[in-house]
């Protein structure tokens, strides 16, 4: 995960919190549940309801707030490496004008916290960087002894960011690789684009829409600018510590407390944004043509509920029931909850499909039977597929620490998965269906990735499909329309509601 991830969301099992994932605030007083995610790999449609599983062994967690405003949160678990995560409440939103200062600053400071571990020891410490819209996750995997001149270095930098031309030249060259990768492999497209679509002012663009940077934005990314958001958002009150190993012997608040004695105090300014909801749309429908890309992939995209309004576990168990009733058609979609700071999530469906299934696959997304009521079935299904997941995920290494960074990164307390859990257990099947007749409700965004030829045709039937080409930086290629599609016997198949509804 070298360089600028836009999508880190993409690690966690049931990883988003609150607000938007996004990093940034350390735990509040009374965070409220968190937002559960599916992960990105497929699991089993129907799980046998009378299997019993053995509860998740939870490790303990401690969570403290510095006198700087620096959030810690650690986790004692047994394991040689720690996992380190240093989340910056502020990410590519924060960009303003000059979008990717973001991702230049990540590199940046992912660069200058190398530390030498002595005389004759060159080795370094390698830091990923992961950019989302409102959040940055800086994380490496180190040796116990390592943590205090690992946080040293990354405090050292953040107390003085001094960014020279050669800097900005540098690691500008490095993001515009990184975003040259992204449009070669367009891993993660379906959810950039359908929050693209989703967040789009009527008149300007809201800070979460913008996909990446263009070489143009990146061109007018100076040193100056770098610096400011270095000082105004990378600053202690606006940063969380995640460490998650063996750390029974070892004060980390006290060296947080040292190695980021100099970083500002001061508060991170808000983002000024408008409210997405409530704006109607009719339905739109994006093709990536690439036509090497198989099998296609189409993800449907709506806007959910905020954290706060309590709605995220129902909401989760319902994709799940989804998934399983659109898997009798198609290979199972995968259904994940993005959260966001101060702002609505993002509900998606994604699947993977041949060509030929690709009309019979967005029909089954979009037909009206996902909204029909919970059985006590299929919530016993559902609730086994989120406790299944969460008990493979936290053996993977570096899950815990992402999923935690992620979720405090967007206001949620650490305990939060944990609760998400224990929810799901009491949640009936009628908020279930509740919950989920009013996602279904909402406008929706499809994004396909493959061949506009031959797709196309196939697609047009739906809505209007705007042709995207990613040789020019996904630029709009063309538009069909569907009133010029071929005679259907006035019948979508199998969608719930036309491009016009």
């Amino acid at each position: 995960m070298r360089g600028t991830v836009v999508s880190f969301s993409m690690l966690l099992l049931l990883g988003c919190v609150g607000a938007p994932t996004r990093p940034g605030t350390a735990p509040p007083k009374n965070a409220a549940a968190g937002i559960t995610e599916a992960p990105t790999s497929s699991a089993s449609s129907s799980l046998p309801s009378a299997t019993a599983r053995v509860p998740i062994a939870w490790p303990r967690t401690n969570a403290v707030e510095l006198s700087s405003g620096l959030h810690v949160v650690t986790v004692e678990r047994a394991q040689p490496l720690l996992d380190v995560r240093l989340v910056v409440g502020s990410g590519a939103a924060a960009d303003g004008e000059r979008s990717g200062r973001a991702a230049v600053l990540s590199h940046l400071v992912a660069e200058a916290a190398r530390t030498s571990r002595g005389p004759g020891d060159s080795r370094a410490i390698t830091f990923d960087a992961a950019i989302d819209v409102d959040h940055v996750i800086l994380g490496a995997r180190i040796l116990p002894d390592d943590l205090e001149p690992t946080l040293g270095a990354l405090g050292a930098v953040l107390a003085s960011p001094k960014v020279s031309a050669a800097d900005i030249k540098r690691f500008v060259g490095e993001v515009s690789g990184d975003e040259a990768r992204w449009l070669a492999t367009l891993d993660g497209a379906g959810e950039r684009l359908a929050r693209r679509s989703l967040f789009v002012e009527p008149t300007s663009r809201h800070p979460f829409s913008v996909v990446h940077p263009s070489p143009e934005e990146l061109a007018r990314i100076d040193s100056r600018a770098v610096e400011e958001l270095a000082r105004t958002s990378w600053v202690a009150p606006n940063l969380t510590l995640v460490v998650v190993g063996s750390v029974g012997g070892i004060d980390v608040g006290q060296a947080a407390e040292m190695a980021f004695a100099h970083v500002a105090t001061t508060h991170a300014p808000p983002l000024s944004l408008d409210d997405p909801m409530g704006r109607p749309r009719s339905r739109s429908l994006l093709l990536v043509d690439r036509p090497d890309h198989r099998p296609a992939t189409i993800t449907v995209g709506r806007l959910g509920p905020e954290m706060s309004e309590g709605e995220a576990v129902p909401l989760r168990l319902f994709g799940e029931v989804a998934s399983a009733r659109a898997s009798t058609l198609v290979g199972r979609p995968r259904f994940r909850l993005v959260g966001y700071q101060d702002g609505p999530t993002l509900a998606l469906f994604e699947v993977e499909v041949g060509n030929k299934g690709v009309k019979q696959a967005l029909g089954s997304l979009l037909s009206p039977d996902l909204g029909r009521d919970v059985s006590d079935r299929e919530l016993r299904e559902a609730r086994g597929v989120m406790s299944d997941l969460m008990a493979v995920a936290l053996d993977r290494p570096g899950f815990l620490a992402d999923a935690l960074a992620t979720r405090v990164a967007r206001g949620g307390s650490p305990s939060s998965l944990e609760r998400d859990l224990l929810e799901a257990d009491t949640t009936g099947a009628d908020a279930v269906t509740a919950a989920g007749r009013k996602l279904l409700a909402a406008d929706d965004v499809i994004v396909v990735v493959g061949d506009a030829k031959t797709l196309g045709p196939e697609l047009v039937g739906f809505a209007d499909v705007d042709v995207l080409d990613p040789s020019r930086d996904l630029e709009r290629a063309r538009t069909l329309r569907r009133e010029n599609a071929p005679e259907t016997g006035g019948k979508l198949p199998s969608a719930g509601k036309t491009g016009d509804d």
